[in-house]
C-alpha cells in the first residue's frame, strides 16, 4: 500500500527533491554513491545503535551535506548496559556527569 509519509513528502517527492524506500538502507547509500545521486541531508536511524550507519551514511551525502544519525540505545552509549556496549562498539563508557559526550564518542 502508499506509504504514510507520502502524503507529508508530496511536495518534495513531485519536485524530485525526496524519495521514500523500503529497501535496505545501506543499499541505498551504496547505489546512490554509485549513480551520483547524492542527497543534501541523509537521515539514518537504525531504531537502536546508529553505529552500522555512521560510515555509510556518509556515501549518500554529497559535499556540504549534512548526515543526521540517531541512536536509540542510549542505556548503552551512557554507560548503563556496559556489556552491550563491548558487543555492539567494541568499547564501554561509563556513567558520570559526561556520559551524553562519551556516548557520542561512541558512536562516531
Amino acid at each position: 500500500g502508499e506509504h504514510p509519509l507520502r502524503a507529508t513528502l508530496e511536495p518534495l517527492l513531485s519536485a524530485g527533491r525526496a524519495r521514500v524506500t523500503a529497501d535496505d538502507a545501506v543499499d541505498v547509500y551504496m547505489r546512490s554513491r554509485l549513480d551520483g545521486s547524492l542527497y543534501d541531508l541523509v537521515d539514518a536511524d537504525a531504531f537502536g545503535t546508529g553505529q552500522p550507519h555512521a560510515a555509510e551514511a556518509w556515501w549518500a551525502c554529497r559535499t556540504g551535506g549534512l548526515v543526521y544519525l540517531c541512536a536509540t540505545d542510549s542505556l548503552t552509549t551512557s554507560g548503563s548496559n556496559p556489556h552491550q556496549a563491548a558487543a555492539g562498539y567494541a568499547a564501554v563508557t561509563h556513567k558520570f556527569p559526561g556520559c551524553n559526550e562519551a556516548g557520542l564518542r561512541l558512536l562516531v
